[in-house]
């Protein structure tokens, strides 16, 4: 199993993070993206980046040129067993309720799981 723990909230990190775990499961590899932090919050109020790097991503996006983070996120649960785990602490420091994740969210949970794994990035 591969672990990809999503700390930051910038939108183009957590982007990224389902790009590699989408490489990974096209490998075979079963996959946990755990989210924590900054990046539960950004899921959940589903905030872009602001200023420059925010307009040029919007433009990249209407051009279809990026995907928006939901369909990244679901392209990567269908090319194989990537499953996502939200943080219970985080969600508790937040004040977050667990109906106000995303429906692609698979598990609350702890940080044990992903690091568990035979390789964990940290991002």
């Amino acid at each position: 199993m591969k672990g990809i723990i999503v700390h930051s909230g910038e939108w183009d990190r957590i982007y990224h993070a389902f790009n590699i775990a989408s490489v990974y499961a096209s490998f075979d590899e079963e996959v946990v993206v755990f989210l924590t932090y900054w990046a539960v919050d950004t899921i959940v109020s589903d905030t872009q980046m602001d200023g420059r790097k925010g307009e040029i991503l919007s433009s990249a996006i209407q051009k279809g040129i990026l995907k928006r983070l939901e369909d990244v996120i679901k392209m990567a649960k269908s090319v194989g067993n990537v499953k996502v785990s939200v943080c219970v602490t985080t969600l508790n420091m937040l004040g977050i309720d667990e109906k106000e994740l995303p429906n692609w969210v698979d598990e609350v949970g702890g940080l044990a799981e992903v690091l568990s794994a035979e390789t964990v990035i940290f991002i």
